[in-house]
């Protein structure tokens, strides 16, 4: 096993790797649909390292080196894992001589961050079944970023992508998670940070609202923030087209 060296280490960006998963004879596998990462000029023994994730499940995958990639996807078997959407992953390169960790990422899902209607997508926000007893929803903040938990009793994909679900929750997640970003993590927009989950969702309101109504600094007056956290969710909620989503469900 390696010990990483963590001098000089590059932060991948999470848009060079791309990850989908499939199933190959009822085993649930995992393949790299995308690879880029000549920017970073890497040395072509480096080796590349997968790590797949979910609470206390780990498997580790060693995907060849930066010269020659090995991406066979029928041996990338996830045996440990049943839900691909509730995986996370990890992608390390490795100096294999001293062990130096020389770039990684951490925290990517498989599949694109624009599967959804929504526009969340598991990339942005994550979904995760759990116990919550009589709760059906609740939004976890975590040090990685939001994660929706949706109770184990529910069939997780109906729930999350329903109507009923988007027009009545959705909008409350965007509330509560920039209410959490001003008053809790306290980080001003950096438009040059394309990797930290603050920034990706700040990034996120951005395109929903257009570039002219950038985010208040968070020494900005108390109105301020909030009248910007209402405009968020409003337009998501426009977009969502949520009025008209309720007002079906409620004539049946």
């Amino acid at each position: 096993m390696h010990k990483f060296n963590y001098t000089h280490r590059q932060k991948l960006i999470k848009s060079d790797i791309g990850i989908s998963t499939f199933v190959n004879d009822k085993n649930l596998c995992f393949y790299l649909h995308s690879l880029d990462l000549e920017r970073y000029e890497f040395p072509e023994e480096a080796e590349i390292s997968l790590e797949a994730k979910r609470l206390t499940t780990h498997m580790q995958f060693s995907l060849g080196t930066i010269a020659n990639p090995e991406f066979r996807p029928h041996k990338n078997i996830l045996s440990e894992f049943h839900d691909p959407s509730e995986i996370q992953f990890r992608v390390k390169i490795i100096e294999p001589a001293t062990g130096m960790l020389l770039g990684e990422v951490d925290n990517l899902k498989a599949g694109s961050p624009n599967d959804d209607e929504s526009g969340l997508g598991d990339s942005l926000l994550p979904i995760m079944s759990e116990n919550l007893e009589d709760m059906v929803w609740f939004l976890d903040m975590t040090d990685t970023g939001p994660v929706l938990l949706i109770n184990s009793n529910q069939i997780k994909s109906d729930v999350s992508t329903s109507d009923s679900f988007r027009a009545l929750v959705f909008p409350q997640i965007i509330y509560q998670i920039f209410t959490h970003i001003y008053y809790i993590e306290k980080l001003d927009y950096d438009e040059e940070d394309t990797d930290y989950w603050v920034q990706l969702w700040y990034k996120f309101a951005i395109k929903e609202m257009g570039s002219q109504t950038l985010p208040p600094p968070i020494d900005a007056e108390n109105t301020d923030i909030k009248d910007w956290i209402t405009q968020a969710t409003a337009t998501f909620a426009k977009r969502l087209d949520c009025n008209r989503l309720y007002t079906k469900l409620m004539e049946g």
